[in-house]
């Protein structure tokens, strides 16, 4: 038993190693750090997401439109349907990295877990009978439209936000 112990702590000492390397090269680059900051704005968001996010999209400079970002991995519902008899159940595809789309599932967990606004859509929801893992899908769709939302913006998370687009705004 005393060789394993001593061989996770290795592990522990060799990842905390890396994530300190990590932390050097981007706080090497001022722009790569503040947008790093402004995405850990959001609640639920850390570090491990955001280092995903940073290696997928070659450092916030592809994959920087949330639709395509959500495609590429997997968490965006698709349906099946061929002619007008063959219709199977709207589900994610689930192609794409499998570890980004657990580590956007914990962070819609989390996100869920410390935004009062996460946790009223998630409540909201399920009262309306939708599955929980879906609900958190749908949580991770809004978050990765909230992450490209700051990366283009470059400005930090606001918590009450409302959209004053064209679209949305109402007269009258």
């Amino acid at each position: 038993m005393m060789i394993y112990e001593e061989m996770i702590l290795n592990c522990k000492n060799m990842i905390s190693k890396i994530e300190d390397k990590i932390k050097t090269l981007i706080e090497s680059e001022p722009e790569l750090k503040q947008t790093m900051d402004n995405i850990k704005t959001i609640p639920g968001v850390g570090n491990i997401f955001t280092y995903y996010l940073l290696v997928t999209t070659n450092g916030f400079k592809e994959h920087l439109d949330y639709r395509k970002l959500a495609s590429y991995m997997g968490i965006v519902p698709l349906q099946y349907e061929s002619g007008k008899s063959i219709r199977r159940k709207t589900s994610s595809s689930g192609i794409g990295p499998g570890n980004l789309r657990r580590v956007i599932y914990l962070v819609s967990m989390a996100s869920r877990k410390y935004d009062k606004n996460m946790e009223k859509y998630f409540l909201r929801k399920v009262a309306e009978g939708k599955n929980k893992k879906l609900v958190l899908n749908n949580i991770g769709n809004k978050l990765l439209k909230i992450i490209i939302a700051l990366i283009k913006s470059n400005k930090p998370y606001i918590k009450n936000f409302v959209s004053i687009h064209p679209k949305n705004f109402k007269t009258g």
